[in-house]
């Protein structure tokens, strides 16, 4: 049996050991960042899917609105009050309109199919659990991003940065530790022959290495260097993504709340048009005007509301929440 006992008189192997803690540190908080990417593109994939699902019930709306108008125009155009051309005209509506629903259910698919990839999970069970239904998602909360402490204790990115960083300050307490001597105990026991034993000290002394030795000790102090430089332009670039993501995501809700507004409005007026058009007191351009206008406002709403979940989705991964443990 034989044993070595290193005398850490400087320092070289604690720091060694703190070396390594900090890069297993180091890799666990890069594990949460791709975590949190994969969280981000399911959220963000299944947020499209949602509005494109909206978009989809809004325009069969749209375009039973549509049908019912074409049915006022037929029989307009039965009694002679409006020419084979009006009809031609709203039908020509009608089949944009119905145009619109294959590219929007091909976008649903492929938002469904991509959470599929990204959850390892079969599309087929997942595709229908999707079309049975489900609103919008809409952020309730004010997005808040607490004191900025919490930035650099929750984003996994800017803890992995300084955990680089303090592997690299332990790297130059460890190449600095090489330039000094270093003394090692040993002894040795015969396990045929236990009274044949070895023990005794052995002294290193670095005096004809020192050359590369100092260039490995400078060349730690500028690993150093640049893994503070990376660190510091981490937690700077998280700031600017907090201060982007949060000023974004307080636009994005004036913009819902006067889309919200708008489509009320024109909701209204396509109510009144459709009125007055039975009356026989409103051309058929203007009818057909006031329902392309309610669709867009509708479909514009929904857009807004898809952007404002975005919006609030991206608050939330700038400000690190979501990554959990990955220990």
């Amino acid at each position: 049996f034989g044993a070595n006992y290193i005398l850490d008189i400087f320092g070289g192997v604690r720091r060694d050991a703190q070396r390594a803690a900090a890069g297993v540190e180091a890799a666990k908080f890069d594990a949460g960042t791709v975590r949190l990417a994969l969280v981000s593109g399911v959220v963000s994939n299944y947020i499209d899917a949602r509005y494109f699902q909206e978009a989809l019930a809004l325009t069969r709306q749209n375009i039973a609105s549509l049908r019912r108008t074409q049915s006022l125009i037929r029989a307009q155009v039965e009694q002679g009050t409006l020419s084979e051309l009006d009809l031609a005209r709203s039908a020509g509506q009608l089949d944009t309109a119905i145009a619109d629903l294959p590219p929007l259910e091909a976008a649903f698919e492929a938002r469904v199919f991509a959470i599929a990839t990204l959850l390892a999970e079969p599309a087929q069970p997942l595709l229908k659990q999707m079309i049975a239904g489900a609103p919008q998602p809409y952020p309730r909360s004010k997005g808040s991003t607490g004191v900025p402490a919490n930035l650099l204790r929750n984003r996994p990115d800017v803890l992995a940065a300084e955990r680089r960083l303090a592997a690299a300050v332990a790297g130059v307490g460890v190449a600095e530790a090489k330039l000094y001597p270093s003394v090692t105990l040993s002894g040795s026991v015969t396990a045929a022959n236990p009274s044949e034993w070895s023990f005794g000290p052995a002294l290193s002394l670095p005096i004809l290495n020192q050359g590369p030795l100092r260039a490995r000790r400078d060349a730690a102090i500028i690993s150093a260097t640049t893994a503070e430089l990376e660190w510091r332009a981490q937690v700077l670039a998280a700031v600017e993504d907090v201060q982007k993501t949060q000023s974004e995501f307080t636009r994005k809700q004036r913009e819902v709340a006067a889309l919200r507004a708008a489509q009320r409005s024109r909701d209204r007026t396509l109510q009144l048009s459709r009125k007055v058009f039975e009356l026989g007191e409103l051309n058929l351009p203007d009818l057909l005007d006031a329902e392309r206008f309610a669709n867009a406002a509708r479909i514009s709403l929904a857009a807004a509301v898809r952007d404002l979940a975005q919006s609030w989705s991206a608050l939330m991964v700038a400000t690190g929440r979501g990554w959990g443990d990955v220990s």
